[in-house]
C-alpha cells in the first residue's frame, strides 16, 4: 500500500490493514456490520427501539460466518496497531444502533 500516512482508507476492511505495515497504525476507527438480523424487537436502554438491518453489508449465511469476519478484522486490526502506546492501540467502533461510542484497548 502506497503511503497512508494522515489518511482515511476506505475499502474491505481486512484486506486494507493486511496491506498495512505490522505496527504502523495509531488507531483503528471501525464501523463494522453488528450483523443485526433480528427476529424479535430489541431496545435500547432509553426504551428506543432499534431497526434491523436488511442491507446486504450486514448480511451473513450464519452466526459462524459473522464470527469469522470478525475474528479476522480484529485480528488485521492487532496486527497493524502500534505499539507506541504500551500493550495496544486503541479499537473505537460507533454504531448508529448504540448511543455512544465504543473503544477496547484490551491487547487481547
Amino acid at each position: 500500500m502506497d503511503d497512508a500516512r494522515d489518511s482515511v482508507i476506505e475499502g474491505d476492511c481486512i484486506e486494507s490493514m493486511r496491506r498495512l505495515p505490522e505496527g504502523s497504525v495509531d488507531l483503528v476507527f471501525a464501523d463494522p456490520p453488528y450483523n443485526l438480523q433480528l427476529e424479535g424487537e430489541l431496545r435500547r436502554p432509553d426504551n428506543s427501539r432499534v431497526d434491523a438491518c436488511d442491507d446486504a453489508w450486514d448480511q451473513f449465511a450464519s452466526f459462524a460466518d459473522y464470527d469469522r469476519f470478525t475474528r479476522d478484522w480484529l485480528t488485521a486490526a492487532r496486527r497493524c496497531r502500534t505499539r507506541r502506546f504500551g500493550s495496544s492501540a486503541p479499537i473505537t467502533t460507533f454504531s448508529a444502533s448504540a448511543p455512544s461510542c465504543r473503544t477496547s484497548a484490551s491487547g487481547s
